[in-house]
C-alpha cells in the first residue's frame, strides 16, 4: 500500500509541475501571423464599408430638409480589441483505505451478523493558471473621404459570419438616429462655430464566446482510489471581441512638418470620449470577471 501511494503521489506531483502557461491562441484553428492579418483586414474593410454606407445614407436622407453639411467635417475613431482568457485547472485526489478484520456477532436466536470495517484518508490538491492575451488596433476615417466614395455606397458589405465582427454591426442605425436628433433646431443648442450641434455619437459592439471542457480519469485499486470524484483536469477559454466607434468633429493638426494638404485629426471631445469609454469598458469587465 505504501509503495502504491508513493507512486501515485509522484505521478500527481509530476503532472502538477508540468502544468504551465503559454500565450493563448487568438484563433484555435489557425494562429499564424497570416491568419491574424487576414482577420484584422477583414474587420477593417467591413467596418469601412458599413461606415461609408451609414454616412452616405444619413447625409442623403436628411439633406433635403435639414442642414447636415457639418457631417463633412466629422470623422470616426475606431478601436478593435480582441481579448482571450484561458484558464487551466488541475485537481487531483487520492483516497487511501485500510481494511480491518470483519466484525461478527451471534445473536440469541442464533443469527450471525457480519460487518466490514475500514478507515479511509482523503488527500487532494489543486492548481490553476490563467493566461490572457489582448490585441488592440485603432484607426481613423474621415467622413468627407467616405462621401467621396458615394459610387460604392450601394454595394453590399461582405458578411462572412451573420453575428460576429464581420456581420451586420448596425452602424447605420446608430449614426442616423444620433444625427437626426441633432439636426433638429429645437432639440439641441448650437454653440459651436463648426461641426454641428452634437459632441459625439458613439457605437459599441461586443461579442463574447465561451468554451469549456474537463477530463476526469479514475483508478481504483483494493486500498487506493485516485480521482474518485470531481474534475481532474479542466480548461476554460473565453474570447471577447469589442469594436468601439466614436464619431464627431475633426480639428486641424499641426504635425511640425510641411504637408501637401491640410491634415485633420479627431477633436478633443472625440479623443476624450473614446478614451473614457475604453477605460470604462475595461474596468467594468474586470469588476465582473470578464475581460
Amino acid at each position: 500500500m505504501k509503495r502504491k501511494s508513493t507512486y501515485l503521489m509522484c505521478c500527481i506531483s509530476f503532472m502538477l509541475a508540468a502544468c504551465g502557461v503559454t500565450a493563448p491562441r487568438l484563433d484555435l484553428s489557425d494562429d499564424s501571423a497570416e491568419a491574424a492579418a487576414l482577420f484584422a483586414q477583414s474587420v477593417t474593410v467591413h467596418v469601412h464599408c458599413e461606415l461609408r454606407n451609414a454616412v452616405v445614407f444619413t447625409y442623403d436622407k436628411l439633406r433635403p430638409e435639414q442642414d447636415v453639411e457639418w457631417l463633412k467635417e466629422w470623422a470616426a475613431k475606431i478601436t478593435l480589441t480582441i481579448n482571450v482568457d484561458e484558464k487551466i485547472g488541475l485537481s487531483p485526489g487520492l483516497a487511501l483505505t485500510k481494511f480491518f478484520r470483519s466484525y461478527s456477532n451471534t445473536l440469541r436466536g442464533g443469527e450471525l451478523i457480519t460487518a466490514s470495517r475500514s478507515a479511509e484518508l482523503g488527500i487532494g490538491g489543486g492548481l490553476s493558471s490563467t493566461a490572457t492575451r489582448e490585441q488592440e488596433i485603432t484607426w481613423f476615417l474621415v467622413f468627407r473621404d467616405l462621401l467621396d466614395e458615394r459610387q460604392y455606397a450601394n454595394a453590399k458589405c461582405d458578411q462572412k459570419h451573420p453575428f460576429l465582427m464581420e456581420g451586420d454591426l448596425k452602424i447605420k442605425e446608430t449614426l442616423f438616429s444620433g444625427v437626426f436628433a441633432g439636426s433638429l433646431a429645437r432639440n439641441t443648442s448650437d454653440p459651436f462655430e463648426r461641426g454641428g450641434r452634437l459632441q459625439v455619437v458613439q457605437h459599441l459592439v461586443s461579442f463574447f464566446i465561451e468554451a469549456s471542457g474537463n477530463v476526469t480519469p479514475s483508478w481504483r485499486f483494493v486500498d487506493v482510489t485516485a480521482n474518485g470524484g470531481g474534475s481532474f483536469f479542466s480548461l476554460n477559454r473565453n474570447r471577447k471581441d469589442t469594436l468601439l466607434i466614436t464619431m464627431g468633429p475633426t480639428q486641424l493638426a499641426d504635425s511640425g512638418r510641411k504637408l501637401r494638404e491640410t491634415r485633420v485629426i479627431p477633436s478633443q471631445s472625440v479623443d476624450s470620449s473614446h478614451l473614457a469609454r475604453q477605460i470604462g469598458t475595461s474596468v467594468g469587465a474586470n469588476l465582473i470577471g470578464i475581460r
